[in-house]
Formats: C-alpha cells, sequence, structure tokens
C-alpha cells in the first residue's frame, strides 16, 4: 500500500464548496488570511460572510506576540473584522499546559521571555514570574520562547543559552517552552522570515553540538511545542465550540485551513479533522508533489478564500 499521495489526485475545493461542506471553519492566520502586506485576496469577503451567516469559525494560530485583543485590532486595521472571542493564539496555551504540570512541578515558574512585552503578558496570565533581563541562571526556572520580535534579541538569545547550559551542568531542572513552533512565515510575495521555532532549532543544536560524544549524565533537553502540529489547540477549539473531540460525529463537522503542511495540515489531520490547503503562504499547490499520508490535505484550494472567482 502506497504511502504517498499524488497533489494531482486531489480535488480542488473552492470556498464556497468549503461553507456547503462544513459546520465549523478553522483558519490559520498569516499565509491564509493576511501578511505583512494586508489582507490576502478573499480573506476580507470570506470573514465577512461568516459573520454575517453566524458560521461558528476561529482563527488558529502559532502566535504569542499579541494579546486577542490586540490580534482583533491588528486584523482590523486590515479590514478583517474579527472578533477577539474568535482567535485562540498558541500564546494563550501557556496557562493550560502550566496548570497540568505535575504538582511537584507546580513551583512559582520564574521565566526568561523571548518575545514582546505582549508575550511576557501571556506568561503572566499564566501564573509565571517574569525573571529581569539578567537575571542569574539559579533564578530562572523556564525559558519560554514566544516571538522573535524582541528588542533585545540578541543579548537575550545569549543569555537563554547561558542559562541552559549552566542549569544543564548543576543538575538544576529548567522547563524549556515554545508557543510558535514555526521556524518561519511569509512576509510577503516570495519573501518569507524567521519565527519563534527557529529560534528554539538554534539553541537545541548549539545543545546537542556541546555534549555530542562526550561521556556524561547529561542529556540535551527539547522544547515542548504548544502550537500546531500539536493537538491542545485544537482541543481548545473544540471546547469553545461544545463539541466533543472524541467523537467522529463532531469532527466531521470542521475543517481546517492553513498554508504550512508541517504545522496546519499535519496538526489537523493528526487530530482527525478535515484539512484544506491554500497557496497563498508558506505551502505551494505543487500538484506534481508527492506527500505523505500525515502530509496530505483533505481538499486543496487553488483560488484561496475567494467566494466569488470573478474578483
Amino acid at each position: 500500500m502506497s504511502t504517498t499521495t499524488n497533489q494531482a489526485n486531489l480535488k480542488a475545493f473552492s470556498a464556497v464548496d468549503l461553507l456547503s461542506r462544513y459546520h465549523t471553519i478553522l483558519l490559520d492566520a498569516f499565509g491564509v488570511i493576511t501578511n505583512t502586506e494586508g489582507a490576502i485576496p478573499g480573506a476580507i469577503e470570506f470573514i465577512d460572510h461568516l459573520n454575517a451567516s453566524h458560521t461558528p469559525y476561529f482563527i488558529l494560530t502559532n502566535g504569542a506576540s499579541k494579546l486577542p485583543k490586540s490580534m482583533s485590532a491588528f486584523f482590523k486595521k486590515r479590514g478583517l473584522n474579527i472578533p477577539e472571542q474568535n482567535i485562540i493564539t498558541s500564546g494563550s496555551l501557556l496557562k493550560s499546559y502550566f496548570d497540568h504540570l505535575d504538582a511537584s512541578e507546580k513551583y512559582p515558574l520564574r521565566a526568561l521571555v523571548i518575545g514582546t512585552p505582549e508575550s511576557s503578558e501571556y506568561a503572566k496570565l499564566a501564573g509565571a514570574t517574569i525573571a529581569p533581563p539578567q537575571a542569574p541562571p539559579e533564578e530562572i526556572d523556564a525559558i519560554l520562547i514566544c516571538d522573535e520580535d524582541d528588542k533585545n534579541f540578541i543579548p537575550t538569545i545569549d543569555h537563554a543559552l547561558s542559562t541552559m547550559i549552566y542549569r544543564l551542568e548543576h543538575n538544576l531542572p529548567l522547563k524549556l517552552v515554545l508557543s510558535n513552533p514555526d521556524t518561519y512565515y511569509p512576509r510577503g510575495e516570495n519573501y518569507y522570515g524567521i519565527t519563534s521555532g527557529a529560534i528554539a532549532a538554534i539553541l537545541e543544536s548549539i545543545i546537542r553540538e556541546r555534549y555530542h560524544g562526550l561521556i556524561t549524565n547529561i542529556l540535551p533537553p527539547s522544547f515542548v511545542n504548544l502550537g500546531k502540529p500539536q493537538s491542545m489547540i485544537f482541543i481548545e477549539a473544540f471546547r469553545r465550540l461544545g463539541l466533543d473531540p472524541m467523537l467522529a460525529s463532531d469532527k466531521q463537522k470542521v475543517v481546517m485551513v492553513g498554508d504550512q503542511l508541517k504545522t496546519d495540515i499535519l496538526g489537523a489531520n493528526n487530530f482527525g479533522i478535515d484539512s484544506a490547503l491554500v497557496g497563498t503562504g508558506v505551502g505551494k499547490l505543487d500538484l506534481s508533489q508527492e506527500l505523505s499520508r500525515k502530509l496530505t490535505p483533505t481538499h486543496i484550494l487553488p483560488h484561496g478564500l475567494k467566494l466569488s472567482l470573478n474578483r
């Protein structure tokens, strides 16, 4: 049995088809409805239709740089009228992650946060205390990578690396949490930027290199990913929708629209809901490309979210 699928064998869907087939629409943000240049063609009309028709929908974004209120304002400036209650960010999952730690691990976490001031707000809302920028490693219990837009980017990364090494070599516990596992994102047409996942990958790579081949009890750690493709963000969407993630009949009502195969599509497929790939972001609709089944979308949307192909 083949474990790959050719995109040419997938049936092309339209935004209208999605609306007629599914009860609930889950949408990625960057690359699907917007990029740094503004709203992606078709997105404004699509969101307006969802609002007017009272179709349940959520924006599921691997973002932790803006709180939902700020993100809603960000979208509104681009003509996208998305209420904050319709936005689920990976940053908002920090509280759930901390709440589910073992009782022995729920000491007051002092966190070094890589990201924006609102990234630190996510950490505070989750119950963490924010460590000062130059806090000694002994006073840091967690490193939270939320966003690449840190005003002290290089010094903060250096401090995070130094803290990881110190606490590893002194056998001190350290939580490593990555709110946004995306390594890059679309900034515009054929133009990309790195994001939080790339920072985590750099730090993990350095730690592996430092201890590779050494006879030591140190096991290089990895960051815990909270965003897509992990299931936590989909579980939160189902909770807000009043749907049961264990019921196949509920899962059949929902589709995830995304632009990244390894986060949006993989996450949806693993969670057991249908997925639709657009070509307006990172993922390109290369119909000759062979994909593993886990990375194969249920549908492809050649025209993105455009409701009318005449626009």
